[in-house]
């Protein structure tokens, strides 16, 4: 349940960060081709690589 509730709040954050260029597939691709990761790596890995990349997409 931790971890779960740990990647709900990753997902809001990210949501809360791109506004309506979230894109949930892309979202959920990218966490799961990180792998299995610790909960603050896979946050950290979002922020760094996901976030940013997007943000230039659109």
């Amino acid at each position: 349940f931790y971890g779960y509730m740990r990647l709900q709040q990753l997902r809001l954050e990210t949501e809360l960060a791109l506004g309506s260029r979230f894109d949930r597939k892309a979202f959920n691709d990218f966490v799961i081709g990180q792998g299995l990761l610790p909960p603050e790596q896979l946050a950290e890995a979002v922020r760094a690589q996901f976030i940013p990349q997007y943000n230039k997409k659109r």
